[in-house]
């Protein structure tokens, strides 16, 4: 499901409406290796002032492996995924909730935002958390977390969980990071505040 959006201001909604013209996408599946499917997306604009302007993309599927998303701004929520995360934006939340464990690679990056990683127990991982400008709080309900790094503290939170050895990165600036490993990660509002 695709959704375009543009936002010039209370007094310039015409504007606003007359822009989305100027927006496009695409989205294409390819093939990949081993008859695995790669869903492709991207989006442009040849409108002049492209800032106020945005589209969201809401995918749903049957069985989600591996997530790469990378975008210049904008929010990005994942739900149940199995395989390994790659996410980068600014200006917009990291989402990822899943009732997978999770032991593959994670690195999580925007500015500007909060992060949010929850997962089911079972996950591991050599975590490194790092909030400029914000706090990092973590919940490990289940699972065995050794911290031994001197620069932990309010902003920072570096410890392996449980015996993996899979990169569990998160960064942002002037936003906050929360991390739960917890029995049912995914039973949670839009709004997570632990």
């Amino acid at each position: 499901e695709v959704v375009r959006r543009a936002f010039h201001g209370h007094f310039r909604r015409d504007d606003a409406e007359d822009s989305l013209d100027a927006l496009d996408y695409r989205v294409e599946l390819e093939k990949g290796e081993l008859d695995r499917e790669t869903l492709v997306i991207s989006s442009s604009t040849t409108a002049p002032e492209s800032h106020f302007q945005g589209v969201d993309f809401y995918i749903r599927t049957g069985e989600l492996g591996a997530v790469e998303v990378s975008t210049i701004r904008g929010r990005v929520w994942v739900k149940d995924n199995t395989g390994p995360v790659d996410i980068q934006t600014t200006y917009g939340d990291i989402r990822v909730v899943t009732d997978h464990p999770m032991n593959g690679e994670v690195v999580l990056m925007t500015k500007d935002a909060s992060i949010d990683y929850r997962v089911s127990p079972g996950s591991t991982g050599l975590y490194d958390l790092r909030s400029v400008g914000g706090e990092v709080y973590q919940r490990f309900t289940n699972a065995r977390v050794t911290a031994t790094s001197e620069e932990n503290g309010p902003s920072i939170f570096v410890a392996r969980v449980g015996e993996g050895v899979n990169p569990v990165i998160l960064r942002t600036t002037y936003g906050d990071i929360r991390v739960a490993v917890v029995e049912n990660p995914t039973q949670v509002g839009p709004i997570i505040v632990e």
